[in-house]
């Protein structure tokens, strides 16, 4: 899912959560509009190692400022 489009062609009428896999520095614009909580879909899948899941998690917290 582009979350970039879709927030952009439904404005402040939603608000999006999910949406991202390893992509997080694409998904800037929506995360921008203050509707988007970025965050994986779903779960993380069982062949994500713990060290990688760490790293996702710092770089999406860089990107949310939390």
């Amino acid at each position: 899912m582009d979350v970039n489009r879709v927030a952009k062609s439904h404005g402040d009428k939603l608000c999006i959560r999910g949406g991202i896999d390893r992509e997080l520095e694409r998904i800037r614009p929506a995360y921008d509009t203050g509707r988007y909580f970025p965050c994986a879909d779903h779960s993380i899948p069982p062949d994500v190692c713990f060290d990688d899941y760490l790293y996702y998690n710092d770089k999406r917290t860089e990107l949310i400022g939390v």
